[in-house]
């Protein structure tokens, strides 16, 4: 069974987030389907009570006592090695000749190993499979970090691998693999919760940007507002003949849709397409040909895309040119 944990929570602490928005952050995740969140103490004493339906995860500092936060906790993650009922002990590995150092630790039950940044540079599975034998029949949940923009791939290998839990976080906050990718990449190779629907990643989106000020970018993978934009004139002819040349899944399970950009790299397909979309219908090829020079130009003067309504004026303009008039 594959377990996403999202660590989000235990990385807002420096933002003025308030207790409505921790819960509605977590309404969301559950959503999609992620239960297991991981939190801060900060967290806990703002949302004052947690909300039901998850398995909630408790980050403790060193002087941090379990008994101060007894209520709706179901495990508590801990920064050192003892083996203690509901809670799970954290190691940090920086390379990845400290993994042999773990061997001391194989009677717990329930481990997280934090970092291994350049595992890619490596042998990779052989340190994975590595770990999974000293820690045979045990629970590791692996939280690979950021550092060389490799964590979501490294997470998704874990659990490709054999491996059944990691730990992730919203967008990557906090420099860790990013949960909407990591559970995009395992919706698509192992059907990872199928059932569920994916729109609300928008809404995710919006409530990451209200809380840490920080814009998403554009490209983004999995949120991204201009991920399935399509400029390139083969890549629209492909789309058309079949999405799954361009497109890994379909944008409306994530609440988006393929739209056609008009800039430098279009085609005749794109303009004809772009077209339709107003009710606009032009087979004369000399015309869609006039467009597609004009719009080059104009494209490589502003050194962007065109928007939809410089497109039309554009296309207004070589209708009117040849004695034609445009039904709006």
């Amino acid at each position: 069974m594959i377990r996403i944990i999202d660590s989000t929570l235990s990385y807002v602490d420096d933002y003025q987030v308030t207790g409505e928005q921790l819960y509605k952050f977590c309404e969301y995740m559950k959503q999609i389907g992620i239960i297991d969140l991981e939190i801060s103490t900060k967290a806990y004493n703002l949302m004052n009570t947690l909300p039901e339906g998850f398995r909630f995860y408790l980050r403790l500092e060193p002087f941090d006592k379990l008994k101060d936060y007894a209520n709706g906790i179901y495990k508590y993650i801990i920064s050192h090695s003892d083996d203690i009922e509901k809670c799970i002990s954290s190691f940090q590995i920086n390379d990845i000749k400290e993994v042999g150092l773990l061997r001391q630790y194989s009677n717990l039950d329930h481990i997280k190993i934090i970092g291994l940044d350049d595992l890619m540079c490596h042998n990779y599975m052989y340190v994975m499979n590595e770990i999974k034998t000293i820690f045979k029949g045990k629970t590791v949940n692996f939280c690979p970090q950021n550092t060389y923009d490799c964590a979501s791939a490294l997470a998704i290998l874990w659990l490709c691998s054999g491996g059944n839990e990691v730990t992730t976080s919203f967008a990557g906050i906090g420099e860790l693999a990013a949960t909407e990718e990591v559970y995009m990449a395992m919706h698509i190779i192992s059907r990872y919760k199928a059932s569920q629907s994916l729109g609300v990643l928008e809404n995710l989106t919006a409530w990451y940007e209200e809380v840490t000020g920080n814009k998403i970018s554009l490209i983004k993978p999995i949120i991204g507002k201009t991920i399935f934009d399509v400029e390139s004139g083969i890549h629209v002819d492909g789309i058309i003949k079949n999405p799954a040349n361009y497109e890994a899944y379909k944008p409306e399970l994530v609440g988006k849709k393929t739209t056609i950009v008009i800039g430098k790299h279009s085609g005749s397909n794109s303009i004809k397409i772009k077209c339709k979309e107003y009710g606009i219908n032009i087979s004369d090829t000399a015309k869609i040909n006039c467009i597609l020079e004009k719009i080059k130009h104009q494209s490589m003067e502003k050194r962007r895309g065109l928007s939809d309504e410089e497109f039309l004026k554009l296309v207004e303009e070589v209708l009117a040119n040849e004695g034609k008039t445009m039904d709006s």
